[in-house]
């Protein structure tokens, strides 16, 4: 069965056509992100299912920086960065 979903309360308006944002996750959701803003009108570029006129040679332009969840073993908070610089 089908979950319904909300956008995250981004407004895009007046960004250019390609920017960076930050994006802090409710669940992990398969294709969460890449939905919702195919939603709002602003698809993640080089989106092969959610995005349409969007085409980028170096493909979907999606990138995590860090995760941080609750370990199921330790109960202990864990964070994971990257240190590559957008």
């Amino acid at each position: 069965k089908s979950k319904a979903m909300t956008p995250p309360g981004i407004d895009l308006a007046g960004f250019p056509l390609t920017c960076a944002v930050h994006i802090v996750m409710g669940s992990g959701r398969k294709h969460q992100i890449r939905r919702h803003f195919e939603m709002i009108g602003h698809p993640v570029m080089g989106d092969p299912r959610y995005g349409k006129g969007n085409k980028n040679p170096a493909g979907l332009q999606l990138v995590a920086t860090s995760l941080e969840f609750k370990c199921p073993f330790s109960i202990e908070k864990q964070v994971i960065k990257t240190t590559t610089r957008l």
